[in-house]
């Protein structure tokens, strides 16, 4: 599986975080292509993927929609999440992963969508997780 691959019941969907960019890429020549390319960081790929491939499990294990995503179920996930233990900054990247998808498959998702910036605050203030700091060298 690359990248951000959203997957059915049936099979994947063969849609990689970096698909939002394969037709202008097509279009591009092969230095404007390279660039375009390096956008996003391998590791924000890594990070990206890892958590849509989470939120895609617990989606198709209830039966919700993968795409487009509801913003509800989206907000659900989340709170399971953080019960869980997951910090807010995880969860915010989990939900900038889920945008993503979205934009490589060509549809639109509301990060701001009062259910998923509400249930985010929420987690913030009663569950809120010290930031480590890391040992100096």
């Amino acid at each position: 599986m690359s990248d951000l691959e959203p997957m059915t019941e049936n099979a994947p969907i063969e849609r990689p975080v970096s698909a939002a960019l394969s037709t202008e890429l097509a279009q591009l020549d092969e230095s404007a292509a390279r660039y375009a390319r390096a956008s996003m960081p391998a590791n924000t790929k890594r990070a990206y993927t890892a958590q849509f491939r989470k939120w895609n499990a617990w989606a198709l294990e209830r039966g919700c929609g993968v795409f487009p995503a509801n913003a509800v179920d989206i907000a659900n996930w989340l709170a399971e999440q953080a019960d869980g233990g997951r910090k807010v900054s995880t969860l915010r990247t989990a939900v900038a992963a889920i945008r993503a998808a979205h934009q490589a498959a060509g549809l639109p998702f509301d990060t701001k969508h009062p259910a998923i910036t509400n249930v985010l605050k929420g987690i913030s203030k009663l569950a809120p997780q010290e930031q480590r700091q890391a040992q100096p060298i």
